[in-house]
């Protein structure tokens, strides 16, 4: 899944670099300060491949559901492919009547199964947050727990991307009242 922060972010590494680069050969005036300009214009430069390998593995699914939901599962928490499967239709039928567009919602979605009950997002502790394309739902031992989760995480996503709610904490709420969440 392609995000525009892949292309600005090396984009703007270069730049840098190219800029120390410039600078050191044209301004400095010590070749000390040339040579410390041009070893970080390189080691930025070098830096760029690192940057999508970075990238790539915060977004590695071990599994592709059917829905082309993307799964990384944890060590504890192993969101079992057919469980995920039945989790998912059973959340695109509920929202079915609501907004059209659950399953378009969920295409190419992240969602991370941890093995911690209690997560650190945006300054407070949460049982499980979503974040643009993702989902991170946490683990208790107990199945149905991260069903719920599940089910609550990737409805604001749903929320957001089939109904064209803002991203919002109390609307999404409001809403999954309506729905029966």
């Amino acid at each position: 899944m392609f995000q525009l922060l892949d292309l600005v972010a090396p984009i703007g590494i270069a730049a840098v670099s190219v800029f120390l680069c410039a600078w050191a050969l044209t301004k400095a005036e010590t070749s000390g300060a040339r040579a410390a300009c041009i070893l970080c214009g390189i080691v930025f430069t070098s830096s760029i491949p690192a940057w999508y390998i970075v990238r790539y593995r915060a977004r590695k699914a071990d599994y592709v559901s059917t829905h082309r939901l993307r799964v990384r599962q944890g060590k504890l928490n192993r969101c079992e492919r057919p469980v995920v499967e039945a989790w998912t239709e059973e959340l695109i039928d509920l929202w079915a009547s609501h907004c059209q567009g659950a399953a378009k919602a969920i295409r190419d979605k992240l969602l991370v199964c941890v093995d911690q009950e209690k997560l650190s997002a945006a300054g407070r502790w949460v049982r499980g947050y979503s974040v643009g394309y993702a989902a991170v739902v946490g683990w208790d031992g107990k199945l149905e727990y991260t069903k719920s989760l599940f089910r609550h995480e990737m409805s604001h996503i749903i929320a957001s991307e089939a109904c064209g709610l803002p991203w919002n904490e109390k609307v999404h709420h409001e809403k999954f009242k309506e729905v029966g969440l």
